[in-house]
């Protein structure tokens, strides 16, 4: 089986981004490579709160996908590539995914529900984190208006320099599984 692993590592100011590539092919960024800002979005193709989300996700990839990079997370290890690939095909979403079955960036990040929104600033700060919008107060429990786009409020500020007026919201969604069973030496 070939596994594609992100390794991920923070100290002060900068991000070091290290991807290993079916063990072959490493490159790496610092802080000085990273010429957009970067959106994380944790996913989980189980997830009946992810799938909602797939449409408004598509948007911001077409609205802001010039100005910020952005890519899907699979932390848990129940997202097979073919799962994946059915779910991409399914819910039709746009934006480039990787999986993190061994929760380096998860935990690096923070990151604890599916779906979540972690945006980076171009010196790897975290600048945005939490909700996508209000769409939902609790699980089970959805707005029939969604008041509050937070996460396309960071990326219009962060794609205009400014400040971003509310930098963390409470994401409601399925939790990351921290107790998948998985060996590093498969």
């Amino acid at each position: 089986m070939v596994y594609i692993e992100l390794m991920y590592g923070i100290s002060k100011n900068c991000i070091v981004i290290l991807f290993l590539f079916l063990g072959l092919n490493t490159s790496t960024y610092s802080q000085d490579d990273l010429s957009k800002p970067i959106l994380y979005v944790f996913l989980s193709d189980e997830c009946i709160i992810t799938q909602y989300y797939v449409p408004s996700l598509n948007d911001i990839w077409v609205q802001y996908g010039e100005d910020v990079d952005m890519v899907a997370i699979f932390p848990n290890f129940s997202s097979k590539t073919k799962k994946i690939q059915s779910f991409y095909d399914k819910y039709k979403l746009k934006i480039p995914h990787k999986t993190d079955y061994y929760k380096v960036l998860s935990k690096s990040l923070g990151a604890t529900i599916t779906p979540e929104a972690i945006l980076l600033d171009t010196s790897g700060r975290i600048v945005y984190k939490g909700r996508i919008d209000n769409s939902y107060v609790e699980i089970g429990k959805r707005r029939r208006v969604v008041t509050a786009h937070e996460l396309s409020d960071a990326l219009k500020s962060i794609s205009n320099d400014r400040e971003i007026a509310i930098p963390q919201t409470e994401a409601v969604g399925c939790f990351i599984n921290f107790n998948d069973k998985i060996s590093r030496n498969k």
